[in-house]
């Protein structure tokens, strides 16, 4: 309804029937083949690999361990926070410090850094 008028306007829609449809995706279909984007077809990464944590030891992991080392406090929002990073990436660094042995696994939710860097 148009601002300040207070009749109703009737506005009809056109009825496409679904031969009318198929009709119009045939012609299409004939016109080109399907273009698809690369990442589209790109095969999956395997999670079951080993060393894929490997490959993301990376400079923000060295920044993460110097961040719990520096503070000694382990926690996933502490890194999520300071690094500006999403909760999966930071949670995979603090698993990541585990299996390094810098932090201990949780006890109650908390993990006792036991690396820690002297100042």
């Amino acid at each position: 309804m148009p601002p300040g008028t207070a009749r109703i306007e009737r506005i009809h829609g056109s009825l496409i029937t679904e031969d009318e449809i198929k009709h119009i995706v045939d012609f299409l279909k004939k016109q080109a083949g399907p273009v698809y984007e690369p990442f589209m077809s790109a095969p999956l990464p395997d999670e079951n690999e080993e060393g894929s944590m490997e490959d993301e030891r990376d400079e923000f992991y060295q920044r993460a361990v110097d961040l719990v080392t520096s503070t000694g406090q382990a926690s996933i929002s502490m890194i999520q926070r300071k690094m500006r990073i999403g909760y999966n990436r930071a949670a995979r660094m603090i698993e990541m410090m585990e299996e390094d042995g810098i932090v201990s696994p949780p006890n109650a939710g908390k993990r006792e850094v036991i690396y820690r860097r002297s100042l």
